[in-house]
């Protein structure tokens, strides 16, 4: 375990963020489940049917795999969107860390 010290705030470009203001939604596993659930019935309810399912880093990975799972396809990869400078600080403009690493052409 790393221990943040005051000292550290001065050598490091993004000390921790506050955290008593940052306001996000925490999902457990159940409910990302769920959500998964019923967008695959919303997907297959409208007769669109994707040939891959692309993830979005660090929240998308579980539901992203759960939405394979349902579909009975495994063509899953993922991108990596930062929008942050480190977990609360949010920047002005959201930037592709990490594009795709498969082409996708002609896919749905």
């Amino acid at each position: 375990m790393r221990i943040y010290s005051m000292s550290m705030a001065a050598t490091n470009k993004y000390p921790p963020a506050d955290r008593t203001s940052f306001k996000c939604d925490l999902m457990g596993f159940r409910e990302a489940h769920s959500l998964a659930k019923t967008l695959v019935k919303k997907i297959k309810d409208s007769g669109y049917l994707p040939d891959i399912i692309i993830a979005i880093g660090r929240g998308g990975y579980v539901p992203a795999r759960f939405v394979c799972d349902f579909l009975l396809f495994d063509d899953l990869t993922t991108i990596k969107i930062e929008h942050y400078k480190r977990a609360a600080d949010i920047q002005e403009t959201a930037k592709l860390k990490f594009p795709l690493s498969v082409d996708i052409h002609g896919k749905k």
